[in-house]
């Protein structure tokens, strides 16, 4: 399963996880069928799904341990 499955699951659903994002339905749709998403919606989606989602769940090609460092 993949993050962002995950994500929609613990959120009760895409509109919910879309409003905790900012963004439309649709852009977590596109996000489920694959399309990459912003990396400034990453935070919403870990701190939605109370860090049961990692931002490498989300954006595995991201080096988050070097975005941690800095």
């Amino acid at each position: 399963m993949s993050g962002i499955s995950t994500a929609i699951i613990i959120c009760n659903g895409q509109s919910a996880l879309a409003r905790a994002c900012g963004v439309s339905q649709a852009a977590v749709v596109k996000w489920l069928d694959g399309a990459k998403m912003d990396v400034a919606h990453v935070s919403s989606i870990v701190k939605a799904t109370n860090g049961a989602v990692k931002p490498e769940d989300l954006r595995p090609d991201v080096d988050w341990a070097v975005i941690r460092a800095s």
